[in-house]
């Protein structure tokens, strides 16, 4: 079987995610994130916030949607108490959302 679409960069993930509505902090932040946990993994997490215009099939978030919602629904599984999200990576998100 061939792919028809071709691989997006990570900056290029994060720039279709900011289109679409999704809030973040600014696209290298979202950029790197997406870079650690991966595209694919982190959309189970946004699936119900998403919406699609039955006009066109246009995929859209919700309005008022973050990432940081997306980000407190993923890392339950992960952990969210973890070291690394104490350390420092959280305070980015949150910080600049504020």
């Amino acid at each position: 079987m061939k792919y028809t679409k071709s691989a997006l960069s990570f900056e290029q993930q994060a720039q279709r995610l900011l289109d679409r509505g999704l809030i973040a902090p600014d696209k290298e932040t979202l950029a790197r994130y997406l870079s650690e946990v991966n595209y694919y993994r982190l959309s189970a997490y946004w699936y119900h916030f998403k919406r699609i215009d039955p006009a066109t099939g246009d995929e859209y978030f919700a309005p008022d949607t973050t990432f940081v919602m997306i980000w407190w629904l993923y890392t339950p599984v992960v952990g969210r108490g973890s070291a690394a999200l104490r350390a420092g990576r959280w305070r980015v998100v949150v910080g600049t959302e504020k």
